[in-house]
């Protein structure tokens, strides 16, 4: 059961809805200490926004953040310091928006950025770490960009920790980053996602990397470094003029890049012993 407690400037619980506002732009910031709480932002009325979500505790818990901005030009950042089992949650329809979530110290811990058509030149970052030299472990980390000159970035540090990030519109980018063993990354971009980049930088044993493009002008890196690590590479028929570039430091690695259509380039290093490539063109 969420916490009702009142704090010194807003209760545990927290709704602020902004229909109205005689400035040009609405301010939200809302910050608990403890756990087991619950803030939601909506803000509807006016462009340039920003709402700011911050939860607290070195060993706080259970705790759930949400924002929903509706306008153009928008701001979106979620702080959770500490503990297990946090949420947080972003969800803009808004042009030229910028969202943030940043989890510290967390475990067990589920992150979610979503900019829906309507969101133009948008950016999103989750990064989820516990401080630079040990990370959370078992944590999640999801963006979902449904328009048009939008980037996403996802840093995580630890073990056994998942990103996943979703494009498709056109002239797109997506960056994630992931220091530890046994995590798990992939990059979806659509058909509708020409001119698209896509990156996976991975340190640590045992990590998976997966990157689906099916629209062309489309670029893929995953780098690795460490032992018996994963790489696959998927550019479909719609994915002309590619390229796939995989780059393996370790041993035991495996690498797999698929091309089904023409003018499409790849390139495989891997450096150690009993590696194994695969490339089809």
């Amino acid at each position: 059961m969420k916490k009702f407690t009142l704090l010194a400037t807003v209760s545990a619980v927290a709704f602020i809805f902004s229909s109205t506002g005689a400035f040009a732009f609405n301010t939200s910031h809302i910050t608990q200490v403890g756990d087991d709480h619950l803030a939601v932002t909506t803000q509807t009325a006016a462009t340039d926004s920003t709402a700011t979500i911050k939860q607290l505790w070195s060993s706080s818990h259970d705790n759930d953040a949400r924002i929903f901005q509706y306008k153009n030009a928008d701001k979106a950042t979620i702080t959770q310091e500490g503990g297990h089992h946090n949420k947080a949650r972003v969800y803009q329809d808004s042009n030229s928006a910028t969202a943030e979530i940043t989890q510290n110290q967390n475990t067990n811990s589920y992150a979610r950025v979503t900019q829906h058509v309507g969101s133009k030149g948008s950016t999103a970052k989750i990064t989820q770490k516990r401080s630079i030299y040990y990370g959370g472990n078992n944590n999640r980390a999801y963006v979902d960009q449904w328009d048009n000159d939008n980037e996403a970035y996802v840093t995580q540090w630890g073990s056994e920790n998942v990103a996943d990030v979703d494009q498709y519109g056109y002239s797109v980018e997506a960056d994630v980053d992931q220091y530890g063993k046994s995590n798990h990354a992939r990059i979806y971009q659509a058909s509708t996602a020409t001119d698209a980049f896509a990156s996976i930088r991975q340190s640590g044993n045992d990590n998976k990397a997966y990157i689906y493009q099916h629209a062309a002008d489309a670029n893929a890196y995953i780098n690795q470094g460490g032992t018996s690590n994963y790489a696959n590479i998927y550019q479909a028929v719609a994915a002309t003029d590619a390229f796939a570039s995989v780059s393996q430091y370790g041993y035991k690695n495996a690498a797999y890049v698929t091309q089904y259509a023409p003018a499409a380039h790849a390139t495989v290093y891997q450096s150690g012993d009993n590696n194994l490539s695969y490339t089809y063109q």
